[in-house]
């Protein structure tokens, strides 16, 4: 080793070079050695989003037609209830309607939330989605009469999509992802 004195340090000496790097060999810890997602995972979270796209799709149908819409709803409104004034038939107009448009893209935006902790592996998220996709069932029942055929299609076509999820997502191979220990 040559010693190099620095007139502004003194006489004390410093190495010429700074010493070698150590080798390291990298060894990844035990979350990154965890099992690979399974592809019906993975199928399942897909399978999830285009569920919540035709929801969207669907939604935003019945706002591009919205008239329609709602004078599908007064139709029925005045069905179940000829004896109410005018501006009651419209209030309930009104609140069908956005609690109608306001849960079909609530359901939608909640399916591709939870689609994404269920491709992270959460498994909350698999109940979750199940419940959405009950939810979806029920939303269906309650709006086919005042849905457009095209929008009955899409949303029937989405709840199609979302059922082919759930089971995709509660197949055997999936247990072993849910069950991995998280970061």
């Amino acid at each position: 080793m040559i010693i190099v004195t620095d007139p502004n340090r003194g006489s004390e000496p410093y190495p010429a070079r700074p010493p070698a790097r150590p080798k390291l060999d990298f060894q990844p810890g035990p979350i990154a050695r965890a099992a690979h997602r399974p592809a019906t995972v993975t199928t399942a979270s897909v399978l999830w989003w285009v569920a919540a796209a035709l929801g969207l799709v669907g939604a935003a149908w019945a706002l591009l037609n919205l008239d329609e819409f709602r004078s599908a709803v007064l139709v029925v409104i005045a069905r179940a209830s000829p004896d109410a004034t005018r501006a009651a038939q419209d209030r309930g107009v009104t609140s069908t309607t956005v609690i109608l448009i306001g849960s079909a893209i609530l359901i939608a935006l909640l399916q591709a939330i939870f689609a994404a902790g269920l491709r992270s592996g959460r498994g909350g998220a698999r109940a979750a989605l199940i419940l959405l996709t009950a939810l979806a069932a029920l939303h269906l029942l309650l709006a086919v009469h005042v849905l457009s055929p095209a929008s009955r299609i899409v949303q029937l076509l989405g709840l199609a999509v979302a059922a082919a999820a759930t089971v995709a997502m509660l197949l055997p191979g999936t247990y072993a992802w849910f069950a991995r220990p998280r970061r």
